[in-house]
């Protein structure tokens, strides 16, 4: 344990302090340069193009890039695991996860009425579903 205190010592007299331990910023692999078409597809059942194109999502300080966050969110609805098995695979914790998972639900749903059109009138009551 002296051995300890001897090199605490060493150090504060070279650099006058003790180093601070840096925080790690982990590096968020981007799904669009890491697979290849297929792969993407298979992964999370969008085209490419489609993914590229969604609206951005921004947030303050150091952000998980938007489009980790749409690929966070659409590999848990393809895949309906659990969200820290999700979180893991792209290096973010759980809650991080299931936040990415509501904000990118709730600007799905604020743009629902754009992309799923219902049939109106007689026309789909005349279809035969059966």
């Amino acid at each position: 344990m002296e051995d300890f205190w001897e090199f605490v010592e060493y150090i504060e007299d070279d650099f006058g302090y003790l180093p601070v331990p840096r925080n790690i910023i982990r590096d968020m692999q981007n799904p669009l340069e890491k697979y290849n078409d297929n792969e993407l597809h298979q992964r999370y059942r969008f085209s490419r193009n489609i993914i590229e194109n969604a609206p951005p999502i921004n947030q303050r300080g150091l952000p998980i890039p938007p489009i980790v966050k749409l690929c966070t969110a659409l590999r848990f609805y393809a895949s309906g695991s659990f969200q820290r098995v999700i979180g893991d695979t792209g290096s973010m914790s759980q809650s991080a996860t299931h936040r990415v998972i509501i904000e990118v639900s709730n600007r799905l749903a604020a743009n629902l009425a754009r992309y799923i059109k219902f049939p109106e009138g007689n026309n789909f009551n005349n279809r035969n579903l059966f």
